[in-house]
């Protein structure tokens, strides 16, 4: 069994190595534990573990995250925050062979080798590698328990470096932790106390361990006493067992007055709702976070955020403003006495204790929020790959405001200066759009007009990009515009199918357009006329596109990228015929799939400018020539290859 007593997102990867163990150059994949988006992965003796893969698994930022993984006879036992997660058939072969090599956070090819930085850094990223490596003992398995923990840490460095790291025992009572904080590592976090047993550990053992009532440590390994190799920028520090297990809520404080209602309304916008402590240690854990804003909440007095409590419906009983529940903690000052029908709102004043006002517009005070750990923020309107990479949460503050970080690389933080919001991808350091706006109250929740960044510094409105037309003096809002977006094994040789998989018949449209000439001694007539062919093809998807009434004209380089209609027309004065103009148009065929994550507008079933929205499409060509004929009644041939 292997137990990874926790571990910790803040910034995901595309895939998130918890640890791999090799026993062999044969099989670098002996154990390997990973996730991707909301999946765990897991390898046994070089097989996948498919099975298990198929459940979601919703690996939250900012949590421990407690997995025992137990193999054995046949069987494959996942047990997430103690509760059984998957049981199934294991994949793979006995025995497990011990005399390897186990690395945290990072995935080997080989045995203690072949690491690849560039797996999911972003384009361009070459990085030391970054991970903890130890060797292992000659042994044989027969039955195997792994327990960890871990989280993400956001990375700070873009750079990493190597050291080797000596002996580290941990106090009785505390837990060593090692820190992932490397853009080239692949796992972006936090994990500590990797144990492995040569026996099943029951659920009752992995649930102790989870919820910190044990300390066992494992038989045949354990990463509290073991002596690691470390590659890269990796931090170790120590801290109490019992801290892992232990909920503190996360809030979030707006600095900006504002009345009871318009905070509540704010806080949902958020997916919150306004703070409310239930003990005495929430309350220390709000007063704590708004201690940096005193001098901006309310400065001339004492009170300074709501607290969303209310006793609007009974005068004396609190209730949770959000749900409408009775509280039964409150932690009112004996200073300020509790009267009358007017003063409903609870709020907290600067020492931590609470008082009451009026809950009318005229009373304003900053906001404080509750946000759920597993709630988030969708932003929409960019081509993500998948709805996993648009969440985005709240993460403390930059520049007087919260911080709003993507699951991955992208962040949206307040310029104080330039009063406007900035979107940031992390990893190149580089600035995608910013959002100027005129009140300081604004956020950038809801549908918002960004200015598009050009390369060189100048700001454009994002209705400007991609539009075929340079509005950028560089020219780089119409960089990376391809509208043809090809699902894997697209072939341009192949043509699509028709109606139920059947062969797809092209019915030419023929429109005669002019009589250029007629040749009385030859016997010969030149005609101009067009040529039409329709026909759908739902493994083409598109972006950055509009489409009018009459269609949209694709572009010579995208004409080259999908399978086209050939034919002949025949009966020609020795073959001769030119071409005048070729054009391929897409019209919608009514039949537009719903917009999905990364549609602007949710209620329009047209596609936005910046989704990645997929469509069905009817695809035409037209061709106009001029044909030299000696039958004006020439037979026109069409193919579908």
């Amino acid at each position: 069994m292997t137990n990874t007593r926790f571990r910790r997102f803040e910034s995901f990867v595309l895939t998130n190595l918890h640890l791999s163990y090799a026993s062999s150059q044969q099989k670098p994949n002996a154990l390997a534990f990973f996730n991707r988006k909301d999946y765990l992965r897991g390898w046994f003796n070089n097989k996948p573990q498919t099975e298990a893969q198929k459940k979601l698994w919703r690996g939250f930022p900012n949590v421990w995250h407690h997995l025992c993984h137990v193999f054995f006879a046949s069987t494959y036992i996942i047990y997430w925050q103690g509760d059984e997660f998957f049981n199934g058939e294991l994949n793979g072969d006995w025995p497990l062979d011990m005399n390897g090599t186990l690395i945290l956070g990072q995935e080997q090819d080989a045995i203690s080798d072949g690491f690849d930085p560039t797996q999911v850094c972003g384009e361009g990223v070459k990085l030391s590698v970054c991970g903890c490596r130890v060797q292992c003992v000659p042994s044989v398995v027969t039955s195997l328990s792994v327990n960890s923990q871990c989280h993400h840490a956001y990375p700070e460095l873009k750079e990493s470096h190597m050291w080797r790291s000596s002996d580290h025992v941990a106090r009785p009572g505390n837990i060593n932790r090692r820190s992932f904080n490397s853009w080239g590592g692949v796992l972006r976090g936090e994990i500590t106390q990797i144990d492995l047993w040569n026996r099943k550990l029951s659920q009752e053992e992995a649930r102790d361990l989870a919820d910190c009532r044990a300390e066992d440590t494992g038989n045949l390994f354990t990463s509290s006493s073991a002596k690691f190799e470390v590659f890269g920028n990796i931090t170790e520090t120590e801290v109490p067992l019992d801290q892992l297990c232990s909920y503190t809520p996360q809030y979030a404080v707006l600095p900006e007055e504002r009345s009871f209602s318009e905070s509540t309304t704010l806080c949902r916008l958020f997916n919150g709702s306004q703070a409310v402590p239930t003990s005495p240690f929430e309350n220390r854990v709000l007063h704590k976070e708004i201690l940096p804003f005193l001098d901006v909440c309310v400065p001339s007095a004492s009170w300074k955020i709501w607290i969303g409590a209310t006793d609007v419906l009974e005068d004396g009983v609190w209730r949770n403003d959000h749900t409408q529940e009775i509280i039964t903690y409150t932690n009112f000052s004996s200073l300020y006495p509790i009267t009358g029908s007017l003063t409903n709102c609870a709020e907290m004043m600067n020492d931590g204790f609470w008082t009451v006002d009026m809950c009318e517009l005229a009373t304003k005070r900053c906001t404080a929020c509750y946000v759920e750990r597993s709630d988030f923020l969708r932003l929409r309107g960019l081509c993500f790959d998948n709805d996993h990479q648009s969440r985005f949460r709240i993460d403390g503050y930059a520049d007087g405001r919260p911080l709003i970080r993507g699951y991955y690389k992208l962040i949206i933080t307040w310029k104080r200066a330039e009063t406007q919001w900035v979107l940031t991808d992390g990893e190149r350091n580089q600035t995608l759009a910013r959002l100027p706006v005129a009140d300081v109250e604004t956020y950038p929740i809801g549908q918002k007009e960004w200015e598009f960044m050009c390369r060189s510094g100048e700001c454009v409105p994002n209705k400007f990009r991609c539009n075929l037309r340079y509005d950028c003096g560089d020219g780089s809002d119409e960089d990376e515009c391809r509208v043809i977006v090809l699902s894997g094994g697209y072939g341009k040789h192949l043509a699509p199918t028709g109606a139920r998989g059947s062969l797809l018949l092209l019915k030419p449209v023929l429109s005669l357009t002019r009589v250029a000439s007629v040749d009385e001694v030859d016997q010969a007539v030149t005609l101009e006329f067009e040529v039409s062919l329709s026909w759908k093809d739902p493994r083409v998807h598109f972006k950055y596109l509009e489409v009018s009434k009459k269609g949209a004209v694709l572009s010579k380089a995208d004409m080259k990228l999908i399978w086209l209609p050939t034919y002949q027309v025949t009966n020609l004065e020795g073959g001769q015929m030119k071409m005048l103009h070729e054009a391929v148009v897409v019209s919608d065929a009514n039949n537009a799939t719903a917009p999905d994550y990364n549609a602007v507008d949710m209620g329009k079933r047209d596609l936005d400018r910046i989704s990645g929205t997929s469509y069905a499409w009817h695809l035409s060509t037209t061709h106009w020539l001029i044909l030299r004929s000696f039958a004006p009644r020439g037979e026109l041939l069409t193919a579908t290859h």
